[in-house]
């Protein structure tokens, strides 16, 4: 089955990886007078559909070019997080650049398939 891109893949979204939120979390849990505060969990960087399927064909190794089909409704063409008060307030800031969190999340999933069989 082929991936589905709506509209032209050009669209951006600020993909972090699991771990480095789960970090972000650990570190707001963990300082005193920040109850009910709200930061923004990301990379701060934008990174397009295009380059993602870039990226996730590279991590499993395939070659396979996705489908186009028409933008949904709705849907924003750039979304990237305000990161600068969680950096500030929080000293956070991820870790881990697009290819290894995704590399590290194909693996994973692999690897949990192979443990089913």
């Amino acid at each position: 089955m082929k991936p589905v891109v709506h509209g032209d893949g050009d669209q951006s979204r600020d993909f972090i990886f699991v771990d480095d939120v789960v970090a972000a979390n650990l570190v707001a849990a963990q300082q005193d007078g920040m109850f009910g505060d709200v930061f923004n969990i990301g990379t701060g960087r934008q990174t397009t559909i295009k380059q993602l399927w870039k990226e996730i064909s590279r991590a499993a190794d395939i070659d396979l070019a996705p489908d186009y089909e028409p933008v949904r409704k709705g849907d924003v063409r750039v979304s990237v997080a305000e990161t600068g008060l969680a950096e500030r307030e929080l000293g956070f800031k991820a870790e881990t650049d697009l290819a290894e969190g995704l590399a590290k999340t194909y693996h994973w999933y692999k690897n949990r398939l192979k443990a089913e069989d």
